[in-house]
């Protein structure tokens, strides 16, 4: 083997132009393979950075209205007694803090979370200890865990940290322990963790009938399948359906692998994406087998004389495998360094909040993944002309007129490999082109509110000093009155939470005119408290009625807005205006008064499903955590500054976050679409040029091959054109059989991509025909340089040369 390696390495310098090529197509083809390998080697196939992650399941609550609730805390007490499934059960719900330093106060990711969670998670501190059952009740002595990164930060890594207080929204906490920094629960951002039971405070722990944002993470005993521990969790739950119907009934409960629900959305992407780098791969060694008949055709007189000196045909192919091997080394090696430019660039793209975002790189499987991709797909694509090439005539061969032209056997291989060269471009080209279309409309889809010129920011009423609602609302009115002052500010929207945010409040209602439909079959809506601006910033039409105004104080009549899909539900044919209804199911609720009723919007993003939407005056609800909307005269991002300043005047102890402009925000909840229409744009183009520069050398060789037929028809009367037709003619077949599949092959392709188009069929015919052209136009132009070289052949010359 070392001796065939040599001498294949001898060979490959000997032809430098043939063995850049080659290099350079593996290259392409390998680096978009390893790159997407990576990120899929990352995200799907290794499990979260967590012990035995496989035992994890992500619990939450279900109902026929809200399929995915959070659990309500009591609900939480009764799964961990009364289940069998599982060895333990932890809850959690995100929660942002502002942290008061020494010098400013910082917005940090945190999360309310059970004393058990951790061991659930099985994951030690770094440093210190968990919570104990006894600090997480309401009314014990606050304590908190924090993240390496803000121990190393603020602590400097020391053992002292340990017992310190910290200021947190207000608050004084006692730091007990630390989380290494792989511990990214439940998002990577996540800096801090306090006891969930002792912020909820005693009312929420024990009402049944509240949801307050808790899922649950649970750990399967051994041997327990996902299938009986959901079973067993759903009998659990009718139990508690029927000893508590007035909150509990028609709630069943939902039990999911904790790794399908965090990589779940995005897997039906990076898989798509991962085919499509594989049918690069395909053509660019579709490329190097057909450089690989032409040049074994070129050396059959070396083959053949190797062969007469004794050779046998096994070692001939031993010898030919071992370039093909060594060609696909070193385009493994070339493929790494485009992977490595190309894996920063994917990694941008991805969501933030993606666990193991870190592991996407250059690491061992990613590097066997290479070379295995590169040097296995150019030996087995190397075989047919090893084959091939070593099935040899001797006596003809050694003849004086043998002519160095290969056999008709190669000729079909080679247009059998550029026919599917094509096949698979146009498969690429077919569902880049209906990515492309799905962007589009999404850009174009009207989400029912305005996104340009808005700038928009989180800010979180924390701490003591707020928990009273004169005190919110005190707050919330000088702070839109001050940033409505500011320069190039037209309006002020006060939300909570932000549209596209990703988040959401939901409660049950009841219109006055709806008959009780029992316990746990009452319809759901989001709910939003808003400033009478709100909606002429955010450019949300009022349909009918009025918008809030100043009389829509705590200490009057308390009034909603509906919009039109509630509107026309549950008041078909009637006017909404003057109606009542009740949000939640408790007797004591009070009966608002609908008094407008404004567009339905799109808050989880376009195509996203959603509910109904009420809005509330935020002086008669007023929110700990709401955002803002400015709607500027010119460029929004230019105010941040300005913002940030006035908002410390109002309270340096509170932290604004996430300031960004509402263009941003819908930008970010598209984020997969675009990076599936990058690489799939990007793979459909470097496929599109393997496969017009693999017909263009086919057709080169065919005519190289035929000069003195060439020399002969010129020679008896034949025209230029006549000779280009029949050129273009033989390269436009190979180019319409490939079409003719790959239009099959797309046609499949994108069927099973039809989750991750919006707004568009998979066979829309725009997209095929458009492609379709396209590639009839590239095949030409391939076509006509080799044609055009044939018709400059000198007939006296070609026929001199025989």
């Amino acid at each position: 083997m070392l001796s065939d390696l040599r001498l294949a390495l001898r060979s490959l310098v000997k032809s430098p132009g043939f063995t850049a090529v080659a290099i350079i197509t593996l290259a392409l083809g390998v680096g978009a393979n390893t790159a997407v390998f990576s990120v899929v080697n990352a995200l799907l196939l290794r499990l979260l950075p967590l012990p035995a992650a496989h035992e994890l399941a992500f619990l939450s609550e279900s109902s026929e209205q809200v399929p995915n609730m959070s659990v309500a805390y009591p609900n939480l007490v009764d799964w961990r007694a009364r289940q069998r499934s599982f060895s333990s059960l932890g809850g959690f719900r995100n929660q942002g803090f502002n942290y008061l330093g020494p010098t400013e106060a910082e917005p940090m990711n945190g999360a309310h979370v059970s004393h058990d969670l951790f061991t659930t998670l099985g994951v030690p501190p770094r440093l210190g200890r968990f919570f104990t059952a006894a600090e997480d009740k309401p009314g014990a002595e606050r304590t908190v865990l924090i993240s390496e990164r803000l121990w190393k930060r603020y602590f400097r890594e020391s053992p002292d940290a340990l017992g310190q207080k910290i200021n947190l929204s207000g608050f004084i906490y006692t730091v007990v322990g630390v989380m290494p920094t792989s511990f990214e629960f439940p998002s990577p951002s996540t800096e801090l963790w306090a006891p969930v039971a002792l912020m909820l405070g005693e009312a929420m722990v024990a009402n049944r009938g509240s949801h307050p944002g808790l899922y649950v993470i649970g750990r399967m005993k051994p041997g327990v399948t996902l299938d009986a521990a959901r079973a067993d969790l759903v009998g659990v739950a009718r139990q508690l359906a029927e000893e508590f119907p007035a909150t509990n009934r028609g709630n069943s409960a939902a039990v999911q692998l904790l790794t399908e629900r965090t990589f779940g959305r995005i897997r039906p992407a990076l898989l798509a994406l991962f085919a499509a780098a594989a049918f690069v791969l395909l053509i660019a060694c579709a490329n190097v087998a057909n450089l690989l008949l032409a040049r074994a055709a070129a050396r059959s007189r070396e083959l053949v004389v190797r062969a007469a000196l004794g050779a046998g045909r096994g070692r001939l192919v031993r010898q030919l495998l071992a370039e093909s091997a060594l060609l696909g080394l070193l385009g493994a090696g070339a493929g790494l360094l485009v992977a490595l430019w190309s894996i920063e660039a994917i990694r941008a793209t991805l969501p933030s909040q993606l666990p193991n975002l870190a592991q996407i790189g250059l690491s061992a499987p990613v590097f066997v993944f290479a070379l295995c991709a590169g040097v296995g797909t150019s030996v087995l694509f190397g075989l047919v002309p090893a084959f091939s090439a070593t099935r040899l005539n001797l006596s003809a061969a050694l003849s004086q007129s043998a002519r160095a032209g290969g056999s008709v056997g190669a000729a079909r291989w080679r247009g059998a490999l550029i026919a599917g060269e094509f096949a698979l471009t146009v498969a690429l080209l077919v569902c880049a082109g209906l990515m492309l279309r799905t962007l589009g409309n999404l850009y174009r889809a009207d989400p029912g509110f305005r996104t340009e010129q808005r700038l928009s920011f989180n800010w979180a009423l924390s701490g003591q000093k707020y928990a009273d609602p004169k005190v919110r609302v005190q707050t919330l009115t000088q702070t839109l009155e001050r940033l409505a002052a500011l320069p190039g500010v037209q309006r002020v929207g006060l939300i909570a939470p932000l549209p596209l945010s990703g988040g959401g409040n939901q409660t049950t209602f009841r219109p006055e005119t709806l008959p009780d439909p029992g316990p746990g079959k009452f319809p759901s809506t989001e709910i939003g408290p808003v400033n009478p601006e709100y909606f002429s910033t955010m450019g949300i039409p009022l349909v009918k009625g009025r918008v809030f105004n100043a009389h829509d104080t705590a200490d009057s009549q308390g009034v909603c807005i509906i919009d039109t899909t509630l509107a026309e539900k549950f008041y078909p044919g009637q006017d909404p205006i003057g109606q009542r209804l009740t949000l939640g199911t408790l007797p004591t609720n009070p009966k608002l008064e609908i008094v407008g009723v404004v567009a339905h919007i799109q808050n989880y993003g376009i195509g996203q499903p959603t509910r109904y939407q009420t809005y509330r005056p935020y002086a008669q609800q007023p929110p700990f955590a709401c955002a803002f909307v400015l709607h500027t005269a010119g460029d929004p991002a230019a105010l941040t500054a300005e913002v940030r300043r006035t908002i410390r005047d109002v309270d340096p102890t509170l932290p604004i976050f996430q300031v960004r402009t509402m263009a941003e925000t819908f930008a970010s909840t598209i984020t997969t679409q675009r990076l599936a229409l990058n690489l799939l744009g990007l793979f459909a183009a470097l496929a599109l040029v393997l496969a017009a520069v693999g017909l263009y050398g086919v057709l080169s060789y065919a005519v190289g091959q035929r000069t003195r037929e060439f020399g002969v028809r010129l020679a008896i009367g034949a025209d230029a054109r006549s000779v280009v037709r029949l050129v273009v003619a033989q390269g436009l077949k190979l180019a319409v059989i490939g079409l003719a599949c790959g239009l099959a092959l797309a046609a499949g392709a994108a069927w099973l991509m039809r989750t991750q188009f919006h707004d568009v069929s998979p066979f829309d015919p725009l997209s095929y025909v458009v492609v379709t052209a396209l590639l009839l136009g590239v095949g030409v132009i391939a076509c006509l340089l080799p044609a055009l070289r044939a018709t400059r052949v000198n007939p006296v010359e070609a026929l001199r040369a025989e």
